[in-house]
């Protein structure tokens, strides 16, 4: 093997470290394509460059047309990876990098049929060192002489936009020098080839230099972006330290804010009572009270210590903890259940009862005795909003959360209804539009529900009725549930303190 010949396998050796290199950066950095193409350039570029080796010390007609054969493959790869590089780094238009892969498609449609190289071979002096005076060159054809020039020129136009995006941008300096040296030397190496230049060899020498330049811009960018990434990964921590600061503030100060609501709540909700049963103690003190006065006055007492049970009931429910206990249950029976305990109520105010049951929808699982208060408390809303009578229908039917089978329980009443206000408000804990009412019947309702895994959905118009569906799993998964849903007394609102607090940022290169 000639000294050339040896020189050039060791830069083939060399570009094959640089593809190598730079492929394993992109795998580290995947949003950064111009690594990856790069690497890709370097490996079509070693392939290049040990076919130019074989070339320079073949033989044999035979030998140096394999070797040429190779040598144009490589160059149907290398052409359009270097000109979507080109694209990357500066402002190539998409348009040209179609043209290059274009062409690149036709050279291996032309390796394919053999249609680059034609009959016989030209001696050619060698001109390196150690070797022998003559070597065979095989005879190119037309068609791949003009592929070839195409090419040179695709690679051209490639490097002279680049050159042009290097005066805004000097890091692109040097690799704007090397790569229009890099450009001529391929002019000069097809005369070579073609024989109308009797001389070495360059491409490879000259692609050497430009791999050095454009390998020191891109490790100068992945250096500069990896010191950018994390003096921004220390932003973040320091971000995140202090969110969890104020989220913690903000969180204290809405348990303070709900500890007041509730005793403002609790004091309004009690007061009055108190007051009514204070004047009743007094008036029944007196001796000459009337038999019927003193009726009258233990009424009143009763009535308000009622009042005042409901009232301590409706908090400890809302404030205890909701822990479904799972078991079989059947849509209908739990419905004629909770029917029955407000039967009495129903039949007295004139309420006619309509069932609809879906076939399909009869069974799920679920808590019994906390969807039996549900269904009972949305009874008893529509009993208040139909003081004069009216019609109460109940049906159910077969639906999905999510892709997961559920049942939806509908209640509709025929009463006052809602206006949009209220309506937006009527799920929040403590709002009531009733002097009697403690606002906790359809906030306790949304949370069985919830932590069952379902949804409620609310539809009103003022004086045309009220419509609740109850949207509840076939077989709720409890882990889920459970989750996002507290016991705090506040009302929900957006804010941070029902969230999860945010992960702290992660280092990434």
């Amino acid at each position: 093997m000639t000294t050339i010949a040896t020189l050039t396998i060791c830069w083939a050796a060399l570009f094959a470290y640089v593809g190598t290199y730079h492929c394993l950066l992109y795998a580290r950095r995947r949003a950064e394509r111009e690594y990856l193409l790069f690497g890709l350039l370097a490996f079509a570029m070693a392939g290049y460059t040990y076919a130019n080796a074989w070339f320079v010390g073949a033989r044999h007609l035979s030998e140096s047309t394999f070797a040429f054969q190779f040598a144009g493959g490589a160059t149907v790869v290398a052409v359009p990876l270097f000109v979507h590089f080109c694209g990357a780094l500066g402002r190539t238009t998409q348009r040209l990098i179609g043209t290059a892969y274009l062409w690149s498609i036709m050279g291996a449609l032309g390796l394919a049929l053999n249609l680059l190289t034609e009959k016989g071979g030209v001696p050619q002096p060698s001109f390196g060192i150690d070797c022998a005076p003559l070597y065979i060159q095989p005879r190119v054809s037309l068609v791949a002489q003009v592929h070839l020039w195409v090419g040179v020129s695709l690679c051209a136009a490639s490097a002279w936009q680049l050159t042009r995006h290097a005066r805004s941008n000097k890091e692109f300096v040097a690799i704007a020098v090397t790569m229009t040296a890099s450009v001529i030397a391929t002019i000069h190496d097809l005369l070579v080839r073609l024989g109308h230049v009797r001389s070495f060899y360059l491409l490879e020498h000259c692609a050497l230099l430009c791999t050095v330049a454009m390998s020191y811009i891109l490790l100068d960018r992945f250096v500069r972006t990896s010191e950018a990434l994390e003096l921004r990964t220390t932003e973040l921590r320091t971000s995140y330290e202090e969110l969890r600061a104020t989220q913690a503030i903000l969180v204290r100060k809405e348990q303070l804010a709900a500890v007041g609501e509730l005793s403002a709540v609790i004091a309004h909700e009690i007061r009055n009572p108190l007051a009514v049963i204070k004047n009743a103690s007094s008036a029944l003190r007196r001796p000459n009270l009337e038999t019927s006065d003193r009726s009258t006055l233990l009424d009143i007492l009763d009535e308000e210590t009622d009042r005042l049970n409901r009232v301590m009931h409706d908090l400890l429910a809302y404030a205890r903890p909701i822990t479904p206990t799972l078991e079989p249950l059947v849509v209908d029976s739990l419905i004629a259940e909770a029917l029955e305990y407000s039967d009495e109520t129903l039949r007295s105010q004139s309420i006619a009862i309509e069932l609809d049951f879906d076939n399909s929808a009869t069974q799920l699982f679920g808590d019994r005795e906390l969807l039996r208060r549900a269904i009972r408390n949305v009874v008893e809303n529509a009993a208040q909003a139909m003081p004069e009578g009216g019609v109460f229908r109940v049906r159910t039917e077969a639906t999905s959360i999510a892709d997961i089978p559920a049942i939806a329980i509908v209640l509709e009443d025929t009463g006052e209804g809602m206006d949009t206000i209220v309506r937006k408000k009527a799920r929040d804990p403590f709002f009531t539009t009733r002097s009697t009412g403690t606002g906790l019947g359809l906030a306790i309702v949304d949370r069985v529900i919830r932590n069952h895994g379902g949804m409620l959905e609310l539809e009103a118009q003022h004086g045309a009725g009220t419509r609740v569906t109850l949207i509840l799993p076939i077989q709720p998964d409890l882990r889920t549930s459970l989750r996002p849903h507290g016991s705090s007394l506040a009302p929900r609102t957006p804010g941070m303190s029902n969230s999860r607090a945010p992960e702290p940022p992660r280092r990434t290169s």
